[in-house]
């Protein structure tokens, strides 16, 4: 393989990276935007809050200047300021000449999508799937139901194999409850131990000793959110916040802190690390290290960090407790994924919560109800949680399957073009279309038009 591909994957099959030295034009229209970002979470931090997720791109003086005078929450002239200030840098960025086709087309996609978003925070009604589609890059879709009973069927194989021989509320609550971790310390330990090494096997994969650049601390947390982890940081310092609130106490069980690790520190801190590489190498304008969680790269970005276990399977090595861990999250994402497209269908109205609870009930008895309320209400009203929690179901759904169609090389070789830049889902999938087609990068056994392909909706 080293004869044949050894060039970067970005330069060699993609074209990601720009070819010559970027233009003035780009390099000034990169930081004029990197401002406007930084304005715009300053704007917002006592609004629609914040703005920003990770902030890779160099120091701005003048951001420091602002936290210092944008204090209030935002005015009606302000927010309207943003939208006719997107819409300038969207006509400027479609007819300015860059280096790099596909970085021009990403940049369109996330200037596209902060529009959606600001539209959307400034009152503007939406209809839910075209807002997500807007944002996300994928259109909202349902997981056939025949996915998800096989899916269910898995976890109950699973669980009787442990000892937990009854699928029902009262079974399920007193094994997890077998297995809780209550020491936030040791929940810390192995989350950091597992994305150390995770870090360690990328740095193989991507051959860039990743965790020798990264900084990072952790904070430990009760916050009534839908996470149990978040992460974000500049290019001085990632945090890791880890979630206990008393919500998740039956989330957090033996072999949920690995799976964590190598989703938060693995690749999440993993792949900001090589972002910020490509932006110091000027392969990347930086713009790209300016994130947001409202933009279409984090349906991929959730993808791969849900699925990296599938990637890294002949690698990692994970307590056989993890494999629990992974297929119950998988579950509940594929279960969720198609509770969001219900209650944001036109057809939904309160009267159908009773069912949507019944049916989440079917899958994941344990689920309580303050959280089911708390996520329907996120998933429809929230304008950052209608769009964001979308992308985690359908994402890993799809990840799981590229993971699973593609060879132990043509995993290696689709996880270097995915952290050497941003890309939107169908950018993505162009690059999964492309190393498939090759047989050496095929799974073995698999056809070249798998079952699946037909069933997914991209907008490709």
């Amino acid at each position: 393989m080293s004869i044949l591909y050894n060039q970067p994957v970005g330069e060699r099959l993609f074209g990601f990276f720009a070819k010559e030295h970027f233009s003035p034009e780009e390099e000034r229209l990169s930081s004029e935007l990197r401002g406007f970002y930084r304005q715009w979470d300053l704007l917002e931090k006592n609004g629609a809050g914040s703005i920003i997720d990770f902030d890779l791109a160099p120091y701005s003086p003048e951001y420091e200047a602002g936290k210092k005078i944008l204090l209030g929450r935002p005015l009606k002239a302000e927010r309207a300021l943003v939208l006719s200030t997107l819409e300038e840098y969207l006509k400027e960025t479609d007819q300015t000449r860059f280096s790099s086709g596909r970085q021009k087309d990403y940049l369109l996609a996330k200037l596209a999508a902060s529009h959606a978003y600001a539209r959307r925070i400034n009152g503007e009604a939406f209809d839910p799937f075209e807002y997500i589609y807007q944002v996300d890059g994928v259109r909202p879709t349902k997981i056939p139901e025949g996915v998800i009973d096989e899916q269910k069927q898995k976890v109950a194989n699973i669980l009787r194999e442990a000892g937990c021989q009854r699928y029902d509320a009262e079974s399920l609550q007193e094994f997890f409850k077998s297995l809780m971790i209550t020491d936030s310390n040791a929940i810390t330990t192995e989350i950091k131990s597992f994305g150390d090494q995770t870090l360690v096997i990328l740095g193989h994969v991507l051959d860039d000793k990743i965790r020798d650049k990264l900084s990072y601390k952790t904070e430990v947390v009760q916050k009534d959110a839908y996470w149990l982890n978040w992460t974000d940081g500049d290019i001085q310092l990632f945090i890791l916040q880890i979630n206990n609130h008393p919500s998740h106490r039956l989330r957090w069980i033996r072999g949920k802190p690995p799976i964590m690790g190598v989703h938060e520190i693995g690749s999440h801190f993993g792949g900001m690390i090589v972002r910020a590489e490509r932006i110091a190498q000027k392969k990347l304008l930086p713009i790209f290290g300016v994130t947001t969680v409202f933009e279409p790269e984090e349906f991929i970005s959730e993808g791969v960090a849900q699925a990296l276990p599938f990637f890294l399977e002949d690698e990692l090595r994970l307590p056989k407790e993890s494999m629990l861990a992974l297929e119950l999250d998988y579950l509940r994402q594929l279960v969720y994924n198609n509770v969001h497209v219900a209650i944001n269908s036109p057809d939904f109205s309160k009267e159908k919560i009773a069912g949507i609870k019944d049916y989440i009930w079917q899958f994941l008895p344990t689920e309580p109800e303050e959280v089911i309320l708390r996520e329907i209400e996120h998933r429809t009203t929230n304008p950052k949680l209608q769009a964001y929690q979308y992308v985690y179901g359908y994402s890993f759904y799809l990840h799981r399957l590229y993971a699973q169609s593609l060879s132990y090389y043509g995993k290696r070789e689709f996880l270097k073009a995915i952290f050497e830049s941003p890309m939107t889902p169908v950018q993505e999938f162009n690059v999964w279309k492309d190393l498939f087609a090759k047989p050496q990068f095929r799974s073995r056994g698999i056809s070249q038009s798998p079952e699946w392909l037909s069933q997914i909706n991209l907008a490709v």
